[in-house]
């Protein structure tokens, strides 16, 4: 008999009951999508650490121009010379999924767009997962996610 089993074998343990857990609805209430980007490492040192909240459809990830603010609508920008102007775009699709592509005109990016180690091919938009690693010339960041389901909280099931 194992230690972390107290002084009793499986067979004379009393059985225990789980507690029944409320389950959902599915309906037609919408989802709620909330997704966010963690400044990892930069050569724009000031901004690491920072935290952005994807709350527009479409961001512009690029190299800041000189005098420009480092975050407009729409764009998020870096001082780092090795992003090109208009790097990369996130987009959020209809069901409040996260992509990303790298620029395609007039030319991809110089360096390319990579997440987690895989290199975004022209062209195509890579899905984002939760805790996955987006690099951009020397600037690194981390995208959250967080999906809640629609639900129509007035109807509860239970399961057994």
């Amino acid at each position: 008999m194992l230690e972390a089993w107290g002084s009793t074998c499986g067979r004379c343990r009393p059985k225990t009951v789980l507690p029944k857990s409320p389950t959902l609805i599915a309906s037609d209430e919408p989802s709620l999508e909330l997704a966010w980007l963690v400044v990892l490492s930069s050569s724009d040192e000031d901004r690491v650490g920072e935290l952005y909240p994807l709350d527009q459809d479409t961001l512009i990830l690029s190299r800041q121009a000189a005098n420009a603010p480092p975050h407009s609508p729409g764009q998020l920008a870096f001082a780092d010379d090795f992003m090109s102007s208009g790097h990369a775009t996130l987009k959020k699709n209809q069901h409040g999924r996260w992509s990303i592509e790298d620029r395609s005109a007039p030319s991809p990016s110089a360096n390319g767009t990579f997440v987690n180690s895989h290199q975004v091919a022209p062209g195509e938009a890579f899905q984002l997962c939760d805790g996955d690693i987006v690099r951009l010339g020397t600037t690194e960041l981390f995208f959250r996610a967080l999906h809640l389901p629609g639900a129509n909280t007035s109807k509860r099931g239970y399961e057994e």
